[in-house]
């Protein structure tokens, strides 16, 4: 995905760690994983700044190329996912996942996303599910419907 101003270590550390945990818990299932985006195609580009970025004059398709490539075992599908991390989840989280979903599914509309989160998503929760969330491609809405409660 486009960088917002420019890739920080820190957010680079995070989207590579939480690529890399769903990478284990999919192979460890028997899938087939491989990374794609536009920093593995283009590895230069984590080092500039969003002007620098812009300039390159890439397509809006390259740069929101999905995460990963997923096939099953026997390779008779394959799904495009995006990763993505974030601390908590909010409303103000959701939004701004929403948005970027949306921008992203205009060109990649079949597109899944994993979103994986710091604080689980219930109280007491000890297990990985309560830590990662699937949003399967018509289902981006949900992340603004009133069917789900948001912390402050």
């Amino acid at each position: 995905m486009m960088p917002s101003t420019s890739f920080s270590l820190q957010n680079l550390l995070r989207g590579r760690l939480a690529e890399q945990i769903l990478t284990v818990l999919l192979e460890r299932a028997g899938y087939r994983v491989t990374r794609l985006g536009i920093e593995v195609l283009f590895d230069e580009v984590k080092y500039l700044d969003l002007e620098r970025y812009l300039a390159l004059g890439l397509s809006e398709q390259l740069r929101t190329l999905p995460d990963l490539l997923v096939a099953d075992p026997g390779v008779t599908w394959a799904k495009l996912i995006e990763v993505k991390f974030r601390r908590s989840f909010t409303r103000s989280m959701a939004n701004e996942l929403f948005t970027t979903l949306t921008d992203q599914r205009m060109h990649w509309p079949q597109s899944y996303a994993v979103l994986l989160v710091g604080e689980p998503f219930y109280p007491d929760a000890r297990f990985h599910q309560d830590y990662i969330r699937v949003i399967p491609p018509d289902q981006t809405d949900y992340l603004l419907g009133k069917r789900h409660r948001y912390p402050a």
